[in-house]
């Protein structure tokens, strides 16, 4: 019998745990907040692990300090039978909401799903130069060999207030050019692959740079 063969048992349970405590733990200025709940029961081999249970986080919230916002009322249930799991959640964030629901599958080659955003007027930048709120709907898909996300996303507001042009913007590490074309190599690590339909509202607007007006048009990334 191989080391993968051997069963798993065990149990793993938490009563009103306070996410706050796992602030020192996150970098990238993400502070957490909200009680977490969780009764999971681990079964199966090593090579085929098993998990039942329900977890779920309640009163939460997210401060994103590099983008000037924080995520109230967070709420995230996650429901596991074997090797599956239910996925469902929300957030508001300025005057918007956002509601993701999805399902995960874990197998022998790692772990995949598909995950549903869908937000309305939700405020995801507010800084003293930038202030954008979306309305999105778009699809998460991922595995162990990479991921993609496609959808539309509406901009229904923004104001850009740049105070100066520092740097102007250069060509991704991953171009190269070749006999005066541009090629990208190929992606290292896991790659993500972007479809979006970005449309611009009738509220954005520019300020900076000596010129004031509104913007608009679409652009597909």
């Amino acid at each position: 019998e191989s080391l993968q063969d051997n069963k798993l048992v065990g149990r793993f349970e938490l009563e009103d745990f306070d996410l706050g405590m796992v602030d020192g733990f996150i970098t990238y200025g993400v502070e957490p907040a909200g009680i977490l709940t969780s009764v999971l029961t681990l079964g199966g081999t090593l090579g085929q692990p098993t998990v039942e249970g329900n977890a779920a986080i309640e009163n939460g919230g997210i401060e994103l300090l590099h983008q000037g916002v924080t995520l109230d009322e967070v709420t995230l249930s996650l429901s596991v039978r074997g090797q599956q799991a239910k996925v469902s959640g929300a957030a508001t964030s300025g005057p918007g909401q956002m509601q993701i629901t999805g399902d995960l599958l874990y197998d022998g080659r790692g772990l995949g799903g598909t995950l549903y955003l869908r937000s309305q007027d939700f405020l995801i930048v507010n800084l003293p130069e930038y202030s954008i709120r979306v309305a999105s709907d778009a699809e998460f898909t991922f595995n162990r060999e990479g991921g993609r996300i496609r959808g539309r996303v509406e901009v229904p507001y923004g104001l850009l207030m740049p105070e100066e042009m520092v740097n102007s913007v250069g060509v991704s590490e991953d171009v190269v050019f070749v006999h005066g074309e541009v090629e990208e190599e190929q992606a290292k690590g896991w790659p993500l692959v972007l479809d979006l339909d970005v449309l611009l509202g009738d509220d954005v607007r520019l300020d900076g740079y000596g010129l004031t007006g509104r913007l608009g048009g679409r652009l597909q990334i």
